[in-house]
């Protein structure tokens, strides 16, 4: 009895764990100018944080998205930032004037943090434009923290929009943490 039981319980826990699971699915698009990648889903803007190949291409979102699920994804991090100091973000994200609501992101210990964790270089900027982050959460991150971007590097964010918790330690700001000649 006691095996019947514990198969049960592993069964459950499995169940649970696959109904807020994430799935990075790659968006419509190519990523060029004429054809950019449509963010159309939570599952579509996983896919960009996990494809850094992406990060110098042209996106379009073309919905408002719900991410409340990412509360619960790696290991309760939550969504992984686009963009880093090793492969900053550098092409364009145009949100259309779509939202992104429940955004949920908690990275005690890095650095360039936010939905976009550094956007822009020394060889090329990248734009951010026409997109709102509402009721997010972006917590404890080190330095560099911004609701929307952490680092903004010769680059461009226009018409955008943050509201909800940012905190960190150094670096810190509701919409942009850090931002040079941008």
């Amino acid at each position: 009895m006691r095996t019947k039981n514990m198969l049960v319980v592993l069964a459950l826990v499995l169940i649970a764990g696959t109904a807020s699971a994430q799935t990075a699915t790659a968006p419509a698009g190519d990523g060029s100018p004429g054809n950019p990648y449509q963010v159309a889903t939570l599952d579509n803007l996983d896919w960009v944080t996990q494809n850094s190949t992406s990060w110098d291409k042209a996106f379009v979102q073309t919905a408002n998205l719900d991410a409340t699920a990412s509360a619960n994804w790696e290991l309760g991090r939550g969504l992984s930032p686009i963009g880093n100091n090793n492969t900053p973000f550098t092409g364009v994200y145009h949100g259309a004037n779509h939202r992104i609501t429940g955004l949920y992101i908690h990275r005690p210990m890095a650095s360039w943090v936010g939905l976009f964790g550094w956007v822009g270089s020394f060889s090329g900027g990248g734009t951010i434009e026409n997109l709102v982050l509402d009721q997010a959460q972006v917590a404890v991150g080190s330095s560099n923290v911004g609701g929307l971007i952490g680092a903004l590097w010769l680059s461009l964010a226009s018409n955008c929009g943050y509201g909800g918790s940012v905190s960190g330690n150094t670096s810190v700001g509701g919409l942009v943490g850090e931002q040079w000649n941008s």
